[in-house]
């Protein structure tokens, strides 16, 4: 628009001097010729009419979530490189470019972490060498949740410990258990691309029971703790409300009562997105129409996102999942704004995009390894590269049969997500690490 005013001066000057008869036109002057061109002078290098029309500001941030973060014997057994050393980073190397690319990046640490000391425990306590948090930290997770069912497998001291070596780290945050009962109640607003977000983390039971003069360590759902904790949240800034649950039945691919009852009531509640742990196989991807104070206008809740890293072999549960929300703010002026606040603006955030990339968690010799060992690998196949970098022809170390379960896995995962008829997208990633979404 700015520059239809000087197309059309341009144009009436050219017609007045265009407009002669031909006589005229055959004995126009040197003068006159010489008048046209400084004209066009004089519009060439004429100030642009500016838009003065204020265009809405835009943020854009995106949470990714994975599923539980196990650790069984045979897991850190297969990264042990001797003299009580382990090293669990080449696990994530095949998933690391997806979990870079997030904004927020949070993963459910569903073991213990044991300290100084060499007690090294699997299943059913967990304890587990501190090295898995410097691969969780390196592979580019920002946030870990800490409340499950085995938060409590060594105890308060287990607690403290684990708190202690992810601290150590310097995650974004640590978030689920706690030292005091005050750090308990303490909610915790993060900030990215100038977007305020809490995350919330609760568990619907714990394999041991956990003390009544310890239960300031972790919350076990409770709506109505729920129901504060998202007011405080609000109260403090957050523009975005995101809930962890660890609940349901093992194995079971859809969501259970239990898990369906909490999830109504949280949505009243006014939550924006609940992800949920624990089944240990991924469980359907559901969207809902918010309520109370929620920012989003469209919610989702993922109900389980199955096991991103683990030691269980079986079909479904070797499958597991980076789930990939997209979010926009727009910050405009307000059109019915306070008349005593001329500068008064508004903004709305939009769940802009979902998407998801199938993840398979490996077991064999990677080229001329002398032993076995754990690779977590996008779930894809010829036709479905998800990266320009990691194709099946880099991971021609997989057999013929790996390559079936790998393809195996990847329907198997689309499926369960989309279960619920949720357009959830694949992701994927350009030569630059770029996400693309189609």
């Amino acid at each position: 628009m700015k520059h239809i005013y000087l197309y059309i001066l341009a144009f009436s000057i050219l017609s007045n001097f265009s407009s002669c008869s031909p006589a005229q036109e055959a004995s126009a002057s040197t003068e006159d010729s010489e008048r046209i061109k400084d004209s066009l002078k004089v519009i060439a290098n004429f100030e642009p009419i500016k838009d003065f029309t204020e265009k809405p500001d835009t943020n854009k941030i995106t949470f990714a979530f994975t599923g539980d973060l196990m650790c069984h014997g045979s897991q850190y057994q297969a990264v042990f490189q001797g003299n009580d050393t382990y090293d669990f980073v080449p696990v994530f190397e095949g998933v690391k470019p997806f979990l870079s690319a997030a904004d927020v990046m949070v993963g459910n640490l569903e073991t213990v972490l044991a300290g100084e000391g060499k007690n090294y425990k699997s299943y059913p306590q967990f304890n587990t060498p501190n090295a898995y948090a410097d691969a969780l930290k390196d592979a580019g997770f920002d946030i870990i949740v800490t409340v499950n069912n085995h938060t409590y497998d060594q105890g308060k001291d287990g607690v403290l410990r684990t708190l202690d070596e992810l601290d150590k780290r310097n995650f974004t945050g640590v978030l689920g258990s706690y030292r005091t009962q005050e750090a308990q109640d303490e909610i915790k607003v993060f900030e990215k691309n100038d977007i305020k977000y809490s995350i919330l983390a609760y568990t619907q039971f714990s394999n041991i029971t956990l003390r009544e003069s310890e239960s300031h360590l972790f919350q076990l759902i409770d709506t109505v703790k729920v129901g504060q904790d998202i007011q405080k949240a609000r109260k403090q800034g957050a523009e975005i409300v995101l809930i962890h649950y660890h609940w349901g039945a093992e194995y079971l691919p859809e969501p259970n009562s239990y898990q369906k009852m909490i999830t109504e009531k949280t949505i009243e509640l006014g939550a924006d997105v609940i992800i949920g742990g624990h089944p240990h196989v991924l469980q359907p991807l559901k969207k809902y129409k918010t309520q109370g104070n929620a920012t989003l206008d469209s919610g989702i809740v993922a109900y389980s996102m199955g096991n991103f890293y683990s030691g269980q072999r079986k079909r479904f549960r070797h499958n597991g999942a980076i789930v990939w929300l997209e979010m926009e703010k727009v910050t405009e002026k307000n059109q019915k704004r306070d008349p005593k606040n001329n500068n008064q603006k508004i903004s709305k955030i939009i769940l802009k995009n979902i998407a998801h990339l199938p993840t398979w968690v490996y077991f064999g010799r990677v080229r001329d390894a002398s032993k076995n060992e754990y690779r977590i690998y996008p779930a894809q196949n010829d036709s479905v590269p998800f990266s320009p970098f990691l194709s099946l022809d880099t991971l021609d170390f997989i057999s013929k049969s790996g390559r079936a379960y790998l393809n195996q896995s990847r329907k198997d995962s689309d499926n369960a997500l989309r279960m619920y008829n949720v357009d959830s997208k694949h992701l994927f990633l350009d030569k630059n690490g770029k996400a693309i979404l189609k």
